[in-house]
């Protein structure tokens, strides 16, 4: 199989390395009642999960939402302009967030 024809995350380097990932952490989980980003499948948390998989498909990864909690320097978190609102208005934040030198 031809490199070109693997699936993403194979090789283990992002099949977009110029284009940043962005995992949604900013809710405040009301109707669930609990951090659905805590909430273990197979032994895993939900937000582990969604990370493994980003960075299997991005070079960057940012979580767009005042998380510190879930945030490392590899992979920052982007508070919200407007906390509490819906994620939609979550863009401006995470799309004014750009690494040094790009």
């Amino acid at each position: 199989m031809s490199d070109s024809s693997q699936p993403p995350g194979r090789d283990h380097s992002p099949h977009w390395p110029d284009v940043t990932g962005v995992i949604l952490a900013g809710g405040r989980s009301r109707r669930m009642g609990r951090d659905k980003a805590r909430l273990q499948l197979s032994g895993q948390s939900m937000f582990d999960r969604a990370l493994a998989m980003m960075q299997s498909l991005f070079a960057r990864v940012i979580i767009a939402g005042d998380r510190p909690d879930l945030s490392t320097p590899e992979v920052p978190a982007i508070a919200d302009i407007y906390p509490g609102s819906a994620w939609g208005e979550s863009i401006p934040a995470w799309s004014r967030h750009r690494p040094i030198g790009s």
